[in-house]
């Protein structure tokens, strides 16, 4: 998927979750955040040309590559740990074990410093 497509999708979806309230709606809080995530991460590594336009790492695949292939200088541990823990969050909030609005806060935290990191080297 090209940049511009990552964010169009980045601006849909952060508009979705600025609509949800932390506790009523922690399971798609939580998908949410690593959906963006991934867009996030998959448009910088275009950016810095890691991977093709054409092609995208899924989520489930990102924190394992990004620590393996050091894709991004010394953020690669702390993306690697932000994102995984994304992915641990899901099974509970989906499975119902998810706790309350504190996996969302955590979530959204994980994402924003995620998000952070990717648009200093997007330049956004």
């Amino acid at each position: 998927m090209r940049i511009e497509h990552h964010f169009e999708k980045i601006n849909s979806l952060e508009g979705t979750l600025a609509k949800l309230d932390d506790n009523e709606d922690h399971e798609t809080i939580v998908e949410l955040c690593m959906l963006l995530s991934a867009h996030y991460i998959n448009a910088a590594l275009h950016s810095i040309g890691r991977i093709r336009p054409d092609k995208d790492i899924k989520h489930n695949k990102l924190p394992g590559m990004i620590k393996r292939e050091e894709y991004f200088d010394e953020k690669c541990a702390e993306i690697s740990e932000l994102l995984g823990e994304l992915e641990e969050m899901r099974p509970g909030q989906i499975y119902g074990k998810g706790k309350n609005g504190n996996t969302a806060k955590k979530a959204k935290a994980n994402y924003s410093k995620i998000k952070g990191y990717c648009e200093g080297i997007i330049n956004v």
